[in-house]
């Protein structure tokens, strides 16, 4: 809200005076909407900001949060409680429904209170990708696609096993939401058949999606970011044939894991994904993926982004077979090759408001290849210091040891050596720049090395992109290649938000099925961000379903005077914070509710 001055002139006279406002999204765009006419106001226009503030703390019942004291405060509450005066005449005048009774208003509760605003734009968009009509071409019967809509949003607000999605089904106010006949509750095998229908159904449930995507946000899908991350199993999962040990990027090698491929688009939309063994080689998925996405939409000449762990020359070579580009990031001794021969200008890509250059990068041809080098001074930085932190460590551990043998702690050389082996395998990312042995006369010796230290300072901060595009600058290629953060935040999103990690069944169609509709829910989290990012807001839905989840469904029992009790079902007042997310959103800020619905085809 915000405070506009008009003039005008009528009979040689000028008149001055002041009007409330505030902007309204609407189908053809942003517009201003008069609140209040104030008259003529006496505040200074100093003031104006804040007494608008004010006004909408006050008018969204904030009024009893601690926001301090102001000057403007008693003209505020006043304005407020005109604005509150005109709506309700406004409802009075709209001609309500229904019988008026008198009722004791000490006498007057309210309880069992649901958690409503995170569903509530869950359902919301839920309905805008039309999964509802998805399942329905899917052969879902309409309890089974009310099932499958629990499921997917309680893995979106809160992801728990099944058993716990029903408690929380329970809890919440999605019952008044959602379509489809499941009466009064649910039990959690009813979610694990919903969930295995689904997952029967995966290729024509995401193809279907994808194209509904493709249609609702004029998504090109010219890129292709592909990327892979693993989550581990709580359990010995004897069950799932895939779990396997491999790299776990959870840091939980102790832990059995499947790895999972996944498939963005350039606006960062999931596209396809594929469970793979836990110890399957990244380099190693490459065909079975392409293979899954050329299934759900073939796309060729497509540009596909990855990371180094997928660039091998088998891969390369496949992409090139099947008609795609790429953009690889190669490894350290393709990077070392190309800082000897390295003599190109270096292009800014990104910059300071000051100009400091941030990320730089040169280019060369190499056949019908592009080599771009690049060099982040913040990626700088981190790798001197993860390499400072692993040389202080190495460096401590080999002095305890040396001590040990100089005391005569140890003096077996067998074990002697052991101790160093073990040395250079914990620390075996630096301990390459070391000259780490046992001397002829029994000693530990640890001096570095300075040509090699030397070498590893020269590329800090710089890394080599590999590409076929040739009608790309170095610039261009570098800003494909970054977009493959978006499949980091994706995974982040899933593994964490969306409760991918861990796993806690053992069936391996459970495992792949649990994993499938975290998946589903992350096309509605990333939905609801990009729809928040376009107004201006660029909150995590973590941080929206936070704020949101005070906004609740609850029950007022009224006792009125003619003897007879009444329940009255309906949404808590939205408080100010409320009402911006749901209009960023493009959601009414009153939820309707499922009775609601009902009563706009009775009678009068």
């Amino acid at each position: 809200m915000f405070i506009r001055q008009v003039t005008l002139r009528r009979n040689g006279k000028q008149y001055t005076y002041h009007r409330l406002i505030e902007s309204v999204r609407t189908p053809s765009g942003p517009r201003q909407r008069l609140v209040m006419s104030l008259g003529r106001l006496e505040v200074p226009r100093s003031e104006w900001r804040l007494l608008a503030e004010r006004i909408q703390e006050f008018l969204y019942a904030q009024q009893s949060l601690p926001f301090g004291s102001y000057e403007v405060d008693p003209i505020a509450k006043q304005v407020a409680e005109r604005v509150e005066r005109k709506r309700q005449r406004g409802a009075r005048q709209a001609g309500l429904k229904g019988h008026s009774v008198a009722v004791y208003p000490e006498l007057s509760s309210a309880g069992q209170l649901r958690e409503l605003g995170p569903v509530y734009v869950g359902a919301a968009f839920y309905r805008t990708l039309g999964i509802d009509g998805i399942l329905q071409e899917a052969g879902l019967s309409a309890k089974q696609r009310g099932l499958a809509q629990v499921q997917v949003l309680g893995r979106l607000v809160e992801p728990h096993s099944e058993l716990a999605t029903v408690g929380w089904y329970a809890r919440s106010g999605l019952g008044e939401l959602i379509e489809g006949p499941l009466g009064g509750g649910i039990h959690e095998d009813d979610l694990y058949r919903v969930t295995d229908k689904l997952y029967a159904r995966r290729t024509q449930i995401e193809q279907a999606l994808r194209e509904r995507e493709r249609t609702l946000f004029s998504l090109g899908e010219s890129i292709v970011l592909y990327d892979l991350s693993s989550t581990y199993f709580e359990g010995l999962a004897v069950g799932c044939h895939k779990a396997k040990r491999g790299y776990s990027r959870d840091h939980r090698g102790d832990c059995l894991q499947v790895v999972i491929g996944l498939v963005l688009d350039e606006q960062g939309y999931a596209k396809a994904h594929e469970v793979f063994e836990g110890n399957r080689r990244d380099s190693a998925t490459m065909e079975a993926m392409l293979e899954r996405l050329e299934a759900l939409a073939p796309r060729p000449g497509a540009t596909v982004v990855m990371d180094r762990g997928l660039a091998t020359k088998k891969n390369l070579e496949l992409l090139r077979l099947r008609g795609y580009r790429y953009i690889v990031a190669m490894g350290g001794r393709e990077r070392e090759k190309y800082l000897e021969a390295s003599e190109g200008r270096w292009v800014p890509f990104r910059q300071t408001a000051e100009g400091e250059v941030q990320v730089e990068g040169q280019m060369k041809r190499l056949g019908e290849e592009m080599l771009i080098l690049c060099h982040s001074s913040s990626r700088e930085g981190k790798d001197r210091g993860i390499r400072e932190r692993f040389r202080g460590r190495l460096e401590e551990d080999a002095g305890r040891l040396r001590q040990r043998v100089r005391e005569g702690k140890l003096k077996d050389l067998a074990k002697i050596q052991q101790a160093i082996g073990r040395l250079r395998q914990r620390y075996s990312r630096v301990a390459r720049l070391y000259r780490l042995e046992l001397t002829a006369e029994g000693q530990v010796e640890c001096e570095p090395l300075s040509q090699k230290l030397s070498g590893v300072e020269q590329v800090d901060g710089r890394y080599l992109l590999r590409t076929n595009r040739t009608d790309l600058d170095e610039r261009q290629i570098w800003e494909l290649y970054v977009m493959l953060n978006r499949v980091e935040r994706s995974f982040r999103s899933l593994k964490g938000t969306l409760g991918v990690r861990p796993i806690h069944h053992h069936k391996a169609d459970r495992v792949e099925s649990h994993i499938f509709i975290s998946v589903l829910a992350y096309h509605l989290l990333h939905a609801i961000e990009e729809r928040l990012r376009g107004a201006g807001d660029t909150r995590c839905w973590a941080s929206i379903r936070a704020i949101l989840s005070t906004h609740a469904l609850l029950t007022i029992t009224h006792h009125g005077t003619d003897g007879r009790t009444y329940d009255i079902r309906r949404p808590s007042r939205p408080e100010y914070e409320h009402e911006q997310i749901y209009k960023r959103l493009g959601l009414s800020s009153t939820p309707r509710l499922r009775q609601d619905k009902r009563s706009d085809n009775k009678p009068d």
